[in-house]
């Protein structure tokens, strides 16, 4: 959660291996009195959590090196959760390219490529966030808590329609799409990530440029994103 292969922009996982807990929210959020006085109910990635087999970060048969199990917390706020989103390892990215059929080669990946990997997976989901908190400022009375990420869904290959415009245009198609799916202090608001390849990657493991923006499926939504392409237009 890069190549074309799109692994890198692959979505942050919803397993949480690490008991880190960050600091406590804002007195004045309601989902978190919520949380307080016990009305809130289990999120879908607590369910995964505590009823689910733990991930799998056992080495897969011939593999041809030792992976990394240690784990990254992102800086995402998980729904209905005094939590944080954690990034797979080095060993569960690789088991989950295997079940999607990708076939190891000699001359294919290595050790140090499965590093940079996951830095630049991590990298991506990290800049996807700070893009949807930009957006999000426009909501930050109504929501004074801020958002956090419900669910996510990669979708390759099914082109946005702004991506399709811009391609009859003559730009370059994504080489990924991903939905998030954000909690907006009880709303649930979806976001659409068009992955662009930005050419080398950066001493930050950064090269996707990342066209994020709410999903026209709301009247707030299409809103937004007219007073931001009004902003954008005068400026």
């Amino acid at each position: 959660m890069g190549s074309s292969t799109s692994t890198p922009a692959a979505a942050v996982n919803p397993s949480n291996a690490s008991d880190h807990q960050p600091p406590s929210p804002p007195s004045g959020c309601p989902m978190h009195e919520r949380k307080r006085k016990g009305q809130n109910k289990p999120s879908p990635s607590e369910f995964i959590d505590h009823y689910m087999p733990p991930p799998n970060q056992t080495p897969s048969p011939d593999q041809p090196f030792v992976l990394s199990t240690s784990r990254e917390e992102s800086s995402i706020p998980r729904a209905d959760s005094e939590k944080k989103w954690v990034y797979p390892s080095e060993q569960m990215f690789w088991n989950a390219m295997l079940r999607k059929g990708w076939k190891w080669k000699d001359d294919d990946i290595s050790q140090k490529d499965m590093y940079n990997i996951i830095r630049i997976h991590n990298q991506n989901n990290e800049q996807a966030w700070k893009e949807i908190l930009k957006w999000e400022a426009l909501h930050a009375d109504e929501c004074p808590c801020g958002p956090s990420l419900v669910r996510f869904g990669g979708k390759a290959r099914e082109y946005s329609p702004r991506a399709r415009i811009r391609s009859w245009m003559g730009y370059e198609l994504p080489f990924d799409r991903h939905d998030w799916i954000i909690n907006r202090c009880g709303t649930e608001v979806r976001y659409v990530i068009d992955y662009y390849d930005g050419g080398e990657v950066n001493k930050d493991y950064q090269f996707t440029i990342l066209d994020v923006r709410p999903a026209f499926d709301s009247f707030s939504a299409v809103w937004d994103r007219m007073k931001v392409a009004w902003w954008r237009w005068i400026s």
